[in-house]
């Protein structure tokens, strides 16, 4: 992921599994406000609209920005 420091893919499982480890370990407590959590695409992240809802909120929350690259 060139032009960002401390990039770091994390998971290649699909948005439909449940149990998601790599993106449960990028969402941590590690990730502080001022972060930004970069993804390639919208449907990597999320199982639904409303995960994705409410990950977007958890994330704002905290202070923590979302890209997607696609």
């Amino acid at each position: 992921m060139e032009g960002y420091t401390d990039a770091q893919p994390f998971d290649h499982a699909s948005g439909a599994k449940t149990s998601r480890t790599e993106l449960d370990k990028a969402l941590a407590p590690t990730i502080r406000a001022g972060d930004q959590l970069v993804i390639t695409r919208m449907d990597r992240l999320g199982r639904s609209v409303l995960h994705l809802v409410i990950l977007g909120a958890a994330l704002s929350e905290r202070d923590v920005g979302l890209r997607v690259l696609e």
